[in-house]
């Protein structure tokens, strides 16, 4: 791991193996000071009181990924599959609307991080059949809720946006929202498993 400050407020901590463990065990340490723990695909940065940064840094250099806890029970998603974007999915990747709701649903994911839009989660692994070039008719408007394969990951839109994602369905419940506390539903670092409804 390398650590770096990121301003007089912030730490960012590079080359982790599994940063949503550190960022775990960050969390479970209840470090003074820290205000905030953000964790991404491949790093976290963790925001602090500038006057406890020195401090801050000290333990986050100390922390190491065994202290996360064990593996939690998955979330459910429950997705309205669409057969025709199952089937216009298929055509791409070579396999029948089936076969891609198959991989979609058999594989428990990761949130790897909330970005883009509000709350939007990112999750992966996806499989690797269902890792598809960006949607050449890009530029379509998706409805919120809607579950998308981009970027080599899942995502599930948090409100209206255009995108070259390949949708498949919609979720049946929002996994964010501006009225609701928390915001979002799930959080970096979160198992999820989608079910079709």
């Amino acid at each position: 791991m390398d650590l770096v400050t990121y301003g007089p407020e912030a730490w960012v901590a590079t080359n982790l193996d599994e940063p949503w463990e550190w960022a775990s065990a960050v969390r479970q340490s209840v470090i003074p000071g820290v205000t905030e723990i953000q964790p991404g695909a491949d790093s976290v940065v963790v925001n602090c009181h500038r006057d406890r940064s020195e401090q801050v840094g000290a333990r986050l250099r100390s922390t190491r990924p065994e202290a996360a806890r064990g593996r939690q029970r998955p979330t459910e998603l429950a997705v309205v599959y669409d057969p025709a974007q199952l089937a216009a999915v298929g055509e791409r990747a070579g396999l029948d609307a089936d076969g891609v709701l198959f991989r979609h649903t058999a594989v428990t994911y990761r949130v790897l991080f909330l970005g883009e839009r509000p709350g939007c989660p990112f999750l992966g692994p996806l499989d690797r059949s269902l890792q598809l070039p960006p949607n050449e008719s890009g530029g379509a408007i998706l409805p919120a809720g809607t579950v998308e394969l981009r970027h080599g990951m899942c995502s599930v839109l948090t409100v209206d946006t255009v995108t070259d994602g390949h949708p498949i369905g919609r979720v049946t419940q929002p996994v964010w929202s501006k009225d609701a506390t928390p915001m979002a539903t799930l959080h970096a670092g979160e198992y999820v498993r989608f079910v079709s409804a």
